[in-house]
């Protein structure tokens, strides 16, 4: 992994985690995207990815976002994406419509809440 971002993964039951920090862009957005898709089985239902710490997302990163959900639609399960509010990956994200995809939610706490 490239020093721009780090991803943490952690799964509970049948829900899969990935927190993501830093900064995605073309020089990892792909190395993230492997570690991600590493970590999804089948038997997952739902997958949180946790942008609340990423500072940067550029269209690479927003390409990775959209192929996960598409993914995991196909596979019938779920994403959520946790952006606060005032985050500028939150603007980007709503600005190509991602959350067409897949919901957005405020706090990891809401995510985990909400259960989408």
């Amino acid at each position: 992994m490239t020093e721009l971002a780090t991803v943490q993964v952690e799964r509970r039951d049948t829900m899969l985690i990935a927190r993501l920090s830093g900064e995605i862009d073309l020089t990892n957005a792909d190395t993230v995207g492997r570690e991600i898709g590493s970590s999804v089985t089948n038997d997952l239902h739902r997958v949180i990815l946790d942008c609340s710490e990423l500072r940067f997302l550029d269209s690479t990163g927003v390409r990775l976002v959209l192929g996960l959900a598409q993914r995991l639609r196909t596979r019938q399960q779920s994403l959520v994406i946790v952006v606060p509010e005032r985050s500028a990956v939150r603007k980007v994200l709503s600005i190509t419509r991602v959350d067409s995809l897949a919901p957005f939610a405020l706090s990891l706490a809401q995510a985990l809440a909400d259960g989408h």
